[in-house]
C-alpha cells in the first residue's frame, strides 16, 4: 500500500501492523487427522471445528444427548490434551474484546508488539498485562467453556487435560471439565543419561 502523510519535523519510525494465522497443525495424529489448529478464541471457530468432528462422530454413534453419558458404555467422552502447539495471541474482532474488557483502545499500544515502550515502562507492562487477562479469558470462555457446553449439548463428556504452554489461568480453564485429568512421564536416568535423546524412553535390556 501507500501512505499519504504530511509528517511533522522529526524523526519517525512507520510501523505496519496486521495479523495472520501462524499455521501450526495438531500433533500427533493419525495422516487423516491432521489440520490446522482452531481459532481457540473465537466460539463461532470452535463451534464449526466441533460440529464438523466430534459432533459428526456423537451423531453416527447414535448417541442419545438426553442420556448420562457416565453409565454409557463405548464412546461416553471426548478429550483434549495437554496444550503443546505454541501460543495465540489475536482473533477477529480481538480489538473490539479488548476495549470492551480492559476499558481502553489497544490500538496506540500495538507497537508495543515490535519492541517499543508506549509512553514509559510501566505503562507497556500494564498494558501487557491487561493483553494477557483478556487472551487468556478469551481462551476459557470461547474454548475451554464453549467445549464442555458443545459436548453436553452432543450427549458426551468433556474430559481435559487443563494445562500447556498457553497465556491462561489453568484453574479457571478446568471449571467447567466433567473430567480433569493430567499425565506424568516415568524416567530412568540411566537410560537418559546413555541413550540418545530420541530413544531415552527405550527401556534397557535387563528392564527398569
Amino acid at each position: 500500500g501507500t501512505l499519504e502523510w504530511d509528517a511533522p519535523k522529526g524523526t519517525w519510525v512507520l510501523l505496519r501492523i496486521g495479523y495472520a494465522a501462524n499455521g501450526r497443525r495438531n500433533h500427533p495424529a493419525s495422516d487423516r487427522g491432521v489440520g490446522l489448529e482452531v481459532d481457540k478464541l473465537s466460539a463461532a471457530a470452535v463451534g464449526r471445528c466441533f460440529d464438523g468432528y466430534i459432533g459428526k462422530v456423537a451423531k453416527m454413534c447414535g448417541i442419545d444427548p438426553s442420556s448420562d453419558p457416565r453409565g454409557r458404555a463405548g464412546f461416553n467422552n471426548t478429550l483434549v490434551d495437554s496444550y503443546e502447539v505454541g501460543g495465540q495471541n489475536w482473533t477477529q474482532g480481538f480489538e473490539r474484546e479488548f476495549a470492551a474488557r480492559a476499558g481502553y483502545d489497544i490500538r496506540p499500544y500495538l507497537p508495543a508488539f515490535a519492541g517499543y515502550l508506549v509512553d514509559d515502562a510501566d505503562t507497556t507492562e500494564r498494558f501487557f498485562t491487561d493483553f494477557r487477562r483478556v487472551v487468556s479469558a478469551l481462551f476459557v470462555e470461547n474454548y475451554a467453556d464453549e467445549m464442555a457446553r458443545l459436548c453436553r449439548k452432543a450427549g458426551i463428556l468433556f474430559s481435559c487435560e487443563c494445562y500447556g504452554n498457553f497465556v491462561t489461568d489453568e484453574v479457571r480453564w478446568g471449571w467447567n471439565v466433567d473430567l480433569p485429568m493430567g499425565e506424568f512421564w516415568a524416567v530412568n536416568p540411566d537410560i537418559e543419561r546413555r541413550e540418545a535423546p530420541q530413544d531415552w524412553m527405550a527401556p534397557p535390556a535387563d528392564g527398569l
